[in-house]
């Protein structure tokens, strides 16, 4: 019976320290998140250009409607791939 107390009081410690180890870090973030708030007119967002210039990758400076229109047919040809693959499973 004492070495069931000695391990409750094991995991209620154990608990406590995760509990309070969980709160400071909540309460870290949150004074991040202020502080950085605070300073946020010092780098202001700039939007990321879509690719480096000079670079003349396939995908650069792709329209968004157009890979829209794209993704419907490389996911029936993905789909038509797999089933003839897995035909016989």
């Amino acid at each position: 019976m004492l070495l069931l107390l000695d391990g409750l009081k094991l995991l209620v410690a154990g608990m406590g320290m995760v509990t309070v180890f969980l709160c400071l870090m909540i309460a870290c973030i949150y004074l991040n998140s202020l502080i950085a708030s605070r300073f946020s007119h010092v780098l202001p967002e700039e939007p990321l250009p879509s690719s480096a210039p000079g670079s003349k990758g396939k995908l650069s400076g792709t329209p968004a409607n157009q890979s829209q229109s794209v993704l419907p047919a490389v996911i029936t040809a993905a789909i038509q791939m797999y089933r003839r693959e897995n035909r016989n499973t």
